[in-house]
């Protein structure tokens, strides 16, 4: 899908970064949103997430588990910008949730990651209602798939001292090992 018209004030629609080497691991790791950054980097969205916390922290995890960028399939949750950065609000999460449904229709991922709290609220609701992210600790199953929930790359990023860190990626690296073909 290239184009998405359900949200009024929303532009910049991005379906997400595959891989060249996406359909062979079938690993898909989906972050929160994107921001007003990307447009400060000639290569978009590639660009800005080389430059962030965000991108690292997703790079420390990825080699940490024998991968790079090429190999997976990156999309946010919430695919737009939105003016002045706001937050979605319901309706244009519940808009996205459609399109990750059929992201994961189409791609068929043999494991998802799902970073931060507001993916994790709107596609594992009763879940998030009870589990605060924070102590999401199994693997969740999404259409017959399994998910990994963490919190987002960035939080990671914002603790600073690598032994706070390492929990968190090593995590998601053992995740990805164990689900890449």
């Amino acid at each position: 899908m290239n184009k998405c018209s359900r949200c009024e004030q929303a532009t910049n629609f991005h379906y997400g970064l595959k891989g060249e080497r996406a359909d062979k691991t079938k690993l898909l790791m989906l972050p929160h949103r994107a921001d007003r950054r990307i447009e400060e980097y000639l290569e978009g969205y590639w660009g800005a997430l080389k430059h962030s916390a965000t991108g690292s922290t997703l790079d420390r995890m990825l080699k940490a588990a024998g991968l790079e960028f090429q190999d997976i399939y990156l999309t946010n949750f919430f695919k737009c910008l939105l003016p002045k950065d706001r937050h979605p609000t319901k309706q244009e999460y519940e808009n996205c949730l459609i399109q990750f449904q059929q992201q994961v229709e189409d791609f068929q991922p043999n494991g998802i990651v799902i970073f931060g709290n507001e993916p994790y609220m709107h596609i594992f609701p009763e879940q998030a209602k009870t589990t605060p992210i924070t102590q999401a600790n199994g693997e969740l199953t999404y259409n017959e798939t399994p998910v990994l929930v963490s919190i987002h790359p960035s939080q990671i990023w914002k603790k600073r001292n690598p032994n706070l860190q390492r929990h968190y990626i090593e995590r998601v690296s053992a995740f990805l090992i164990k689900y890449k073909r």
